[in-house]
């Protein structure tokens, strides 16, 4: 599931900085990141993944509230 949310993060972030569905894909891909089923981005799934957390609230949510998790686990004591 963590795989799965930082995939959702990056994909947000991305999309923040003003890339397009197809662009993401292709940066995805030239990382040598995969989908859940290990195949290569498409500027579909894309568009899909980004309504779908914009429409559900609460996975939205779990994404922004786990990247602060992990920011705060990043801050030294």
């Amino acid at each position: 599931r963590t795989a799965q949310v930082q995939r959702q993060r990056q994909v947000l972030a991305l999309r923040q900085r003003g890339l397009t569905f197809r662009a993401i894909a292709d940066q995805l891909n030239d990382l040598g990141k995969r989908t859940r089923s290990s195949t290569p981005w498409e500027h579909t799934v894309i568009r899909r993944t980004v309504i779908k957390l914009q429409s559900d609230s609460s996975k939205l949510d779990e994404v922004v509230s786990w990247e602060s998790a992990e920011r705060s686990k990043s801050r030294p004591l």
